[in-house]
């Protein structure tokens, strides 16, 4: 990828981003210990993308059909946005982990990067697991491991 392409997807994944965050929705929702502040929010699915709460959406890609995919890095999941702007989660549960299986259940480390194939997989970057994991059907597999 050329710098200036690169430059690009950056300062479209901050928009993007950006976008998502403004605004917070009644429907959000904070989990994690709230005595020490250490909490996070995860919240939007169901609902309209410029509601929901993405938390260092860190990469993004489109399939062949419109819809964006977000590596959504913090909440450790990867967001849908359909074409009708509905926001989902693709798959993991928000919570950070090393779990291959069914979408619902996968867990991720952070995952910050995100490519699509034509057929509709997705392969992800899941940073802090050192891995490549491919997300097709419902299912979340790893392909590539101890890429540290």
């Amino acid at each position: 990828m050329m710098k200036a392409e690169k430059f690009i997807k950056v300062a479209f994944v901050f928009a993007v981003a950006s976008l998502f965050c403004v605004g917070a929705s009644a429907t959000q929702a904070a989990y994690g210990d709230t005595s020490t502040y250490i909490s996070k929010i995860y919240a939007g699915d169901g609902g309209n993308a410029r509601d929901a709460y993405l938390d260092f959406a860190e990469d993004v890609v489109f399939d062949s059909g419109g819809n964006m995919y977000i590596a959504d890095t913090f909440n450790n999941v990867i967001r849908k946005v359909d074409t009708s702007n509905a926001i989902s989660t693709r798959a993991g549960t928000g919570s950070y982990g090393d779990t291959d299986g069914p979408t619902g259940s996968a867990e991720f480390a952070l995952p910050q990067g995100i490519a699509a194939k034509g057929d509709g997989t997705l392969f992800i970057a899941d940073t802090y697991n050192h891995k490549i994991r491919k997300i097709a059907g419902g299912t979340v597999s790893t392909i590539a491991s101890d890429l540290s």
